[in-house]
């Protein structure tokens, strides 16, 4: 061990003890030599190389500190409504309280973000900013960190959960969001049909949508919002319980949509009332005024009849989790990671500091006090279902996958732009009266062109990485 990895180790170690705080001032020159029995120069030489990594400060004709004890300020980008300013901002004071890190937290909208002005301002401004925010999202924001380089990351994302084909690179795992079917069971009970007749296939849904209409009721609602490319997103859940996950079919090679299961998720889509103004509109599953909502989230169970949400008022809420065809469970996840951001100025030490940050909010403590405020599933392995205050009764228990229950996690099966596609066939069915035969083939005809065009692009890139020849590549995408 080489002199300078000595005195770097001793410096943490009375960091982690508590001996040296962010700030402090170190031993003198004198007692670096004694303890380590080296001289002048090499402590010199030491401490200034030390400095350079971030761990201390180098401060002329003062000694040397420390580091972190300067407050650093970082902006936290988060979902408002998912959990309120004034709530975060407790549980960042809770949690932070005795963590000495020195940082300065400010909270910001993280649709903010995509505004090309407010992110100009965010570099600008903050040497660090974290954001709340959808794994698999297409980024045009600030560049973001390699986590991959602080140096017990592979301890820390081993004890989360991970989805297949997501890289944990640049964002650490941090909630899901958990869908189901939603019922409001008394204007089921008024329909006169229980819980239990809502069986996987939806074969009762005509009988059902006939029942709604004698008694003057919805059956269905969605929340709309004009112009958004959200309409096929919001069916997704359903479409999955009528077709079962088969590659060919969500990969474009078979037909997905015309088919019986297609027919059957247009008919239910027509049948759903779009709702524009989801504060006051009575209409709305969240208003009482509709027996189904099929993609109804985790989040309801703490923000249903809040005073600070008067848009979710559901009296009689209950959850009917959607299932295969051989039974099992159907979860559909929709997974939020804690994104980092650097500013090319940001020293090792500070960069060091933020992760410590990162590493509080990934925590079993800090995730059981904000999956309890906001409703949503923590990525954090060590939490079991009857741990969140919300499901303490295991009421909710539909929301938790199971070992034998199917997995679909959002953003992962297709693409924004396919998304994007689909919603507008969709909107042209549901609001301007398109030929429901000619939007399905057509839906089947945009999964197939977008899944060419990824093969194509594979193809292209491993051809380049000398996988395979030209030829071979040409002669794939002819096939």
């Amino acid at each position: 061990m080489t002199n300078t990895d000595k005195i770097r180790e001793w410096i943490v170690e009375q960091k982690q003890s508590g001996s040296l705080r962010p700030g402090d001032k170190l031993p003198s020159y004198k007692v670096f030599m004694d303890l380590f029995h080296i001289s002048y120069l090499t402590v010199s030489h030491t401490l200034n190389k030390l400095a350079r990594e971030g761990l201390v400060e180098c401060r002329r004709g003062r000694g040397t500190y420390l580091a972190g004890g300067n407050e650093l300020t970082v902006l936290l980008n988060i979902h408002p409504t998912t959990i309120s300013f004034d709530r975060m901002r407790k549980l960042l004071n809770k949690h932070l309280a005795n963590a000495d890190l020195h940082l300065n937290v400010e909270l910001a909208p993280v649709e903010e973000i995509n505004n090309p002005v407010h992110r100009d301002e965010i570099a600008r401004k903050y040497k660090a900013a974290l954001s709340i925010y959808p794994f698999a999202r297409n980024e045009v924001e600030l560049p973001p960190a390699d986590l991959t380089q602080m140096h017990d990351y592979k301890d820390v994302v081993d004890g989360l959960v991970r989805v297949d084909g997501i890289s944990c690179d640049n964002a650490l795992p941090f909630t899901f969001y958990s869908y189901q079917l939603g019922v409001n069971r008394g204007l089921l009970k008024k329909i006169g049909m229980q819980l239990e007749q809502l069986v996987p296939g939806f074969d009762w849904w005509e009988d059902f949508v006939s029942r709604c209409r004698k008694a003057d009721l919805l059956p269905a609602s969605f929340d709309y919002t004009k112009n958004s490319v959200f309409l096929f997103q919001d069916f997704l859940l359903l479409l999955f319980s009528l077709v079962p996950y088969d590659a060919r079919k969500y990969e474009g090679v078979q037909p997905l949509f015309d088919t019986p299961e297609g027919h059957r998720f247009l008919s239910i889509i027509r049948d759903t009332e779009p709702i524009v103004d989801v504060l006051h509109d009575c209409r709305s599953f969240f208003h009482n005024g509709a027996v189904l909502h099929f993609q109804l989230g985790s989040w309801i169970t703490v923000q249903n009849q809040e005073s600070n949400r008067p848009d979710k008022e559901i009296r009689d809420l209950e959850i009917v989790p959607y299932r295969t065809s051989d039974g099992r469970k159907l979860c559909f996840l929709d997974p939020d990671c804690l994104k980092v951001y650097f500013r090319h100025d940001t020293t090792l030490e500070e960069r060091s500091r933020v992760w410590e940050l990162m590493k509080i909010m990934v925590s079993r403590e800090f995730q059981m006090d904000y999956c309890g405020a906001s409703g949503l599933l923590s990525a954090n392995r060590a939490i079991l279902p009857t741990e969140y205050f919300w499901n303490r009764t295991n009421r909710w228990h539909g929301f938790f996958p199971g070992q034998e229950d199917v997995v679909v996690y959002g953003r992962t099966h297709f693409s924004p732009n396919l998304r994007a596609s689909l919603a507008v066939l969709l909107e042209n069915y549901r609001f301007f009266h398109a030929d429901a035969s000619e939007t399905l083939r057509r839906m089947d005809g945009k999964m197939f062109f977008f899944y060419v065009q990824c093969a194509n692009s594979y193809l292209q890139h491993i051809s380049k990485k000398g996988d395979v020849s030209c030829e071979s590549s040409t002669d794939s995408q002819k096939r």
